[in-house]
């Protein structure tokens, strides 16, 4: 099976959605899938964001069977900024790909119009914008298309909790 895996960060770079993907890729591979991940080339969170954060080089590599497409992202001071007047306009996959906290990879949208799958698994929210490239390649190909969200839900007695708000907006509602 051809698999495309889609995530906001992949190791080195550390964290609770990495490593799972890092696993899943792996053991796809070892049992003979060919697994492409699409990820952002961001070690640290801020790198996101802010022309400040550290990155691993872009390109193409291959670990342990699974071949990397680390794509570069769009940074400049104030992005965050430009993004959420954007990020209000009331259309779902707009809203996806201008969230604020976006790993934006131009390069990785555009690379969703080449190659062939056969399923896709996202990953994580409130990252939307890895998750709609992945969605636009299972949408194009006509293949199943898969999400772990890896929620995180904040104070659950708390109704307004602003981890919850971020991670249950509509537009990622929208995406499930």
């Amino acid at each position: 099976m051809r698999l495309a895996h889609f995530i906001q960060r992949y190791p080195p770079a550390l964290g609770g959605s990495e490593a799972y993907f890092a696993r899943l890729s792996r053991y796809c591979a070892e049992r003979g899938d060919a697994v492409t991940v699409f990820t952002s080339n961001a070690l640290s969170l801020d790198a996101f964001w802010s022309p400040t954060g550290i990155c691993v080089p872009s390109g193409v590599e291959t670990d342990g069977g699974v071949t990397i497409r680390r794509y570069p992202l769009w940074r400049m001071r104030g992005r965050r900024w430009l993004l959420k007047p954007l990020s209000l306009v009331p259309h779902r996959l707009w809203q996806c790909l201008t969230m604020p906290c976006n790993p934006i990879a131009l390069a990785m949208w555009r690379d969703t119009n080449v190659g062939a799958f056969d399923a896709v698994h996202a990953s994580a929210f409130p990252y939307a914008f890895p998750i709609a490239c992945g969605w636009r390649l299972a949408r194009r190909l006509q293949i199943p298309f898969f999400i772990t969200p890896f929620l995180h839900l904040g104070d659950p007695d708390d109704p307004y909790n602003r981890t919850r708000r971020e991670y249950t907006s509509p537009a990622l509602r929208w995406l499930l």
